[in-house]
């Protein structure tokens, strides 16, 4: 029998103490509202501020509470600040060949004509262009161990926002931040959207390893003679294989290979060309350049891709379990605000399953949530339900966590001024 007072309590303190942490720095007012939507959006299991507010139970009528987080969504200004303390915290799981994955996803807003700075985007899931809605820019570290990916960075963009240049600039503003956050660390790996010459001298200029998948009709030096990437591969077998296991559970056996190529835009640097077979309909080409000597080697890159599976598997859990596409807040200040505290809350998450120390809380929370909903395919999934399952059945809030300005109280001890004070008394 699972004691929900005591879980919830401890989950209560977990989630405000990984707040504090995020907030360091902060003015006591954003600390206090970061610890709110945090826990309001894992308690309520939306984005809508009227069920943020009412998962807070406060003491005060919810018209107040929404007014206030309302309000204060459009004053957030501190996103660069909680970025710096989620490093510290994430620092620990970045290693020199963490793959590091960039993602450019979507929420689509089809009936908003009233959202601010909405743009024209195409939609990810149905591949229908010229849908309304905005840009979501991820990075998440993925660790191969215990297969748990970590959100570092989120920002909601939109084609129509004054000042707008492009995509690619949206992107090199992400790995600038990350850059001055995490240095060198990690293997940065992204699709074939992002197959342009300015992120390949990007990472060249900055010492940064990365893995992009390539179009098909990129051209390629090899051997002193341009020719199309398909084309290259086709005279080639693959010396290497190997058993992987695909995103649907299924084992399929690969064969592989790499060649060392230049790029036509980039003269005087070799790069590597890998190229797969068995795992994709058409196979993959990957550009790397990341050192290759042999089958060891050459698995590296193909692993870093491969596992862009879970993280495309956590946005989707990002959308669906918390409801994104249907945020009602209409600036755009917010909107953004609002995404980034999502990711906020899913940091939570993630850090915590990673940690040793709230493992037990972690197998309780998964336990109550298998009871009501059973076993998801993606471990955040049953975690998340499992926070929901608990925090719903408790009446009060994280009041009594937030008394970041509670003063120490009065000492009982007599001064040496009233010690005085009281002798003169005596004495007269």
């Amino acid at each position: 029998m699972f004691d929900y007072s005591k879980t919830a309590y401890d989950l209560k303190r977990s989630i405000c103490n990984f707040c504090s942490r995020l907030a360091q720095g902060l003015p006591v007012p954003f600390k206090k509202f970061l610890s709110c939507m945090v826990f309001g959006i894992l308690a309520s299991k939306t984005v809508i501020l009227a069920e943020i507010s009412r998962s807070l139970n406060e003491d005060i009528k919810l018209k107040k509470t929404i007014e206030r987080l309302s309000r204060n969504l459009e004053k957030f200004s501190y996103t660069d600040d909680v970025l710096k303390n989620l490093s510290s915290e994430v620092k620990r799981y970045i290693h020199h060949d963490t793959p590091i994955i960039i993602d450019l996803s979507d929420i689509v807003k089809k009936y908003g004509v009233v959202f601010e700075n909405m743009g024209k985007i195409r939609d990810g899931s149905t591949k229908e262009t010229n849908m309304d809605g905005y840009y979501l820019l991820e990075a998440l570290i993925y660790n191969h161990g215990d297969k748990l990916p970590v959100p570092i960075y989120s920002d909601l963009f939109s084609p129509s926002e004054p000042g707008f240049k492009s995509e690619n600039e949206e992107i090199i503003k992400c790995l600038d931040k990350l850059r001055s956050l995490y240095g060198t660390k990690g293997i940065y790996t992204m699709d074939r959207g992002m197959d342009n010459v300015l992120f390949f001298n990007y990472f060249e200029n900055n010492s940064q390893k990365f893995v992009i998948r390539l179009k098909k009709n990129r051209n390629v030096i090899f051997k002193g003679k341009e020719i199309n990437i398909v084309d290259l591969v086709k005279k080639y077998k693959g010396k290497y294989s190997t058993i992987i296991k695909k995103k649907n559970g299924k084992q399929r056996k690969i064969q592989f290979g790499f060649l060392p190529i230049e790029l036509p835009e980039i003269t005087g640097k070799v790069f590597n060309l890998v190229f797969v077979r068995g795992y994709a309909r058409k196979g993959l080409l990957l550009l790397t350049n990341l050192d290759i000597k042999d089958g060891k080697d050459c698995l590296r890159p193909i692993l870093c891709y491969i596992s862009r599976w879970n993280v495309e598997e956590f946005i989707r859990f990002k959308k669906n379990q918390y409801k994104l596409e249907d945020v009602r807040v209409q600036s755009y200040q917010r909107l953004k605000n609002i995404n980034f505290l999502l990711t906020m809350a899913m940091s939570y998450i993630s850090l915590t399953s990673k940690s040793i120390s709230s493992r037990k809380m972690i197998f309780i929370l998964q336990e109550i949530s298998k009871r009501v909903h059973g076993i998801p395919p993606f471990p955040y999934y049953s975690t998340a339900d499992g926070i929901y399952e608990v925090l719903k059945k408790r009446k009060t809030g994280i009041a009594e966590f937030l008394n970041y300005t509670k003063k120490k109280p009065k000492s009982q001890q007599l001064s040496l001024f009233e010690l005085r004070y009281c002798k003169s008394l005596l004495v007269s």
